[in-house]
């Protein structure tokens, strides 16, 4: 496998780990809104309890919706703890994955220079041994 076929290889890896990557933080992303949309819509129940004219008529429904609402923000928590994990894997592996490309690209780098110096010389010496008269 030449230099360029290993290089090219170590970047379409490393775009396939961005690619986890991002869509792991965006999991997580969608996961905390709804974190944040289950505490609002609890913030708002309890906002209707705290209502003196209504309490007395909604109590049972209201303590109904905030055991689900509550239910809801505990499962939350522990998938947004999960995808947090998750994420952080999935940046590591990232790093990974960069490291590898960017010493392939330098080993990359140091095989064409070698073979450019081999070619320099290579002239040179065709060049010199034309000069002078076969033996």
């Amino acid at each position: 496998m030449s230099a360029a076929d290993r290089l090219g290889k170590a970047r379409r890896v490393e775009a396939v780990q961005r690619r986890l990557r991002q869509r792991a933080d965006h999991v997580l992303i969608q996961l905390e809104r709804d974190e944040a949309a289950a505490a609002a819509e609890r913030a708002a129940v309890l906002a209707v309890l705290n209502d003196e004219c209504l309490s007395p008529v909604v109590v049972g429904f209201a303590a109904r919706r905030l055991k689900t609402i509550d239910a809801e923000i505990v499962r939350l928590a522990g998938a947004v703890a999960a995808q947090k994990a998750k994420a952080l894997e999935e940046a590591m592996r990232l790093e990974r994955a960069e490291r590898s490309t960017s010493r392939v690209a330098a080993a990359s780098r140091a095989e064409a220079e070698r073979r450019a110096l081999d070619e320099t010389l290579e002239a040179l010496i065709a060049r010199c041994d034309a000069s002078f008269p076969p033996a």
